[in-house]
């Protein structure tokens, strides 16, 4: 396996069907397929560059497809478990944060997972019931800084039903974990009824949107 290349940076190019590179090695020109984030990082022409790679056996071709850190390669191959998750789509995900991919999966919040091109929410209800304990393990391998948002998150659901309903609905709206936290730990001071669903909802939706 290739693990990385280190060289210069000689092409990068945006076609019909994707971004690529091409990494000169000891006068040996690689081509690595990569998504637009790691296109839009890249440095100048001809500086040096390293590329951790993972390499793709197809029927009729062998494929690198590249990444700026190890850690963007291991949450690929941990993507590409899934059924129906590409290389393809495993790179689109990827144009997203790690640490908002893996806390959109343990969160189970799809709204993220489906702004992904290609993804609806039938592959996204997949990913999440097959990635879970996967992303999880993926998290504390890496060292990936979810878990304090994801603490806090879970904190609350603790207080009363009311805010465990009212955290599910926040989830599923698509909100961060760090707005969700501010949101709610606001509605833990205000509200006056913590089984209150929704006016611990309207005091959270009013502090995250800055009303």
């Amino acid at each position: 396996m290739i693990s990385y290349l280190k060289g210069l940076l000689i092409s990068k190019n945006i076609t019909t069907t994707g971004c690529k590179v091409v990494i000169e090695v000891n006068n040996i020109g690689y081509e690595v397929l990569i998504n637009k984030k790691t296109y839009m990082d890249l440095p100048v022409l001809k500086s040096e560059i390293t590329i951790y790679t993972s390499l793709l056996h197809k029927e009729d071709a062998m494929l690198l497809c590249g990444f700026l850190t190890p850690q963007e390669r291991e949450t690929f191959a941990v993507l590409q478990t899934v059924s129906g998750i590409g290389m393809k789509a495993a790179l689109l995900i990827l144009e997203l944060p790690i640490s908002e991919i893996i806390s959109a999966v343990i969160s189970e919040n799809e709204k993220v997972i489906c702004q992904i091109k290609g993804i609806g929410p039938k592959l996204a209800k997949r990913l999440i019931l097959e990635l879970k304990d996967k992303m999880m393990t993926l998290k504390n391998e890496l060292e990936i800084n979810v878990a304090e948002n994801t603490s806090k998150n879970e904190n609350f659901s603790d207080i009363s039903q009311g805010f465990s309903e009212a955290q599910a609905v926040l989830n599923s709206l698509g909100y961060t974990c760090d707005e969700i936290s501010l949101g709610l730990e606001a509605a833990s001071k205000n509200v006056k009824d913590n089984n209150d669903t929704q006016e611990i909802l309207q005091t959270a939706l009013a502090v995250i949107s800055g009303s």
